[in-house]
């Protein structure tokens, strides 16, 4: 043999050799970088979800169905309107399988009236200054149905009659936000500004906090008044309904239009759900972007997985009578495992520090969609490294291995 012209082109088969490893190992950490932050992403979004199932809402939302009647102001004015809603309910708890039912112009977890007030007995405020709070007309039984208990003083009742002082009830934080000292009942509030004043009334009841902008904010201070004394305010109201456990709600449903049907047979029924799909609203967002993350995700993991394994394996066959040499020299084939998989992780390693730079910026940019939970939350960046750092482990072991098998005499005689 010309000894000179075999390792000439032994070098040029070596050299190629290193250049296609470098092509590939270029690829596999493109793969690994968008295969972590894409897990990243679902993480954050799968623990925001998980974050958001916990929160309290403030009421209990098991077997209640809600629904909306609008009633023409041609023809309801005034008390017609409190009076429509009070017999509607009555007639309505008639029905078996209906525990209780009630009436609101809003209901939790969605009040978005905000109605600026004054504290009449203190110190008197520019318009601008004047405290709000979310605003909600409710009958008496809203409470009950909903689940929203009494905390302080007393609920609705038929003395809040119209003409009478106005009785309000607010949530804790109201009381604890605009009444530090804790003196809230019995406490004297206008509505309006100075230029638009309103009613006056007395705070008779506090009722605990529900989450009354969504479960994804803060609850805000929310003020309660009387259907009956505020009737003629609103002509779009909910008809709320406790369903009896073992009744499907929405079953009540042709019983509850012929009620309506009773009273005046042109008002329709519509916005029907029930309170856990008002509430599953809230997790629709994160819920449809979690899955498309989830999914990207999945594929990515699949391809820089096989990317590994088919870079490493091809990587292998290349250095087969490389690795007969180490092996016929005496190379154990623990050693030969741990340099074949110390070199393929090389390019993930770097995969994953580039992976968690891009998983950061995702982390800022889905803020947005994220409760409870940091764009860049350790834990799921270190659970999300943790599995496709094991599975890039793996599938760079099982061709490392079967290369440690291999036997150095047919490994020296390939060609």
């Amino acid at each position: 043999m010309n000894l000179r012209s075999a390792l000439t082109a032994g070098a040029g088969r070596a050299s190629a050799g290193s250049l296609r490893r470098r092509w590939h190992g270029a690829f596999v950490t493109i793969e690994v970088a968008l295969a972590l932050a894409l897990l990243m992403g679902a993480g954050l979004l799968l623990n925001s979800f998980l974050q958001l199932s916990r929160v309290d809402p403030g009421v209990d939302p098991n077997g209640v169905l809600t629904m909306r009647i609008t009633l023409p102001w041609e023809r309801y004015e005034g008390s017609a309107i409190s009076d429509f809603f009070l017999r509607l309910a009555e007639n309505v708890e008639e029905i078996p399988g209906v525990e209780t039912a009630a009436s609101g112009a809003q209901f939790a977890p969605i009040g978005f009236l905000r109605q600026q007030f004054a504290i009449t007995e203190g110190e008197v405020l520019e318009d601008s200054a004047l405290p709000s709070a979310l605003s909600t007309i409710a009958s008496a039984d809203y409470f009950e149905t909903l689940g929203i208990p009494l905390r302080e003083g007393r609920l609705f009742n038929n003395t809040d009659e119209i003409g009478a002082p106005f009785a309000f009830v607010v949530n804790r934080t109201l009381a604890e936000r605009f009444f530090p000292a804790g003196d809230a009942l019995g406490r004297e509030i206008r509505l309006g500004t100075a230029e638009s004043p309103g009613e006056t009334g007395r705070i008779l009841g506090i009722v605990n906090d529900t989450r009354n902008r969504g479960l994804q904010v803060d609850t805000q201070p929310e003020l309660y008044a009387s259907l009956r004394q505020a009737s003629g305010v609103f002509n779009q109201i909910y008809l709320i309904l406790r369903i009896a456990d073992g009744v499907e709600p929405r079953s009540v449903l042709p019983a509850v239009r012929a009620a309506v049907s009773e009273i005046d047979a042109d008002q329709p029924v519509y916005n029907i759900q029930t309170l856990d799909e008002a509430f599953s609203t809230g997790f629709a967002t994160q819920g449809l972007a979690m899955q498309l993350l989830s999914v990207f995700a999945g594929f990515a993991l699949l391809i820089a997985a096989i990317g590994v394994y088919g870079v490493v394996s091809y990587a292998v066959a290349e250095r087969t009578r490389e690795i007969g040499v180490r092996m016929a020299l005496g190379a154990g084939s623990g050693s030969v495992r741990k340099l074949i998989v110390r070199q393929a992780l090389l390019p993930v390693s770097i995969g994953v520090v580039l992976g968690v730079a891009m998983s950061i910026g995702l982390g800022r940019a889905m803020s947005g969609l994220l409760f409870g939970v940091g764009g860049g939350d350790p834990w799921t960046l270190a659970i999300v490294t943790a599995v496709l750092g094991t599975i890039a482990l793996l599938a760079s072991y099982v061709p490392a291995r079967r290369a440690s098998a291999t036997d150095p005499v047919v490994a020296l005689r390939s060609s």
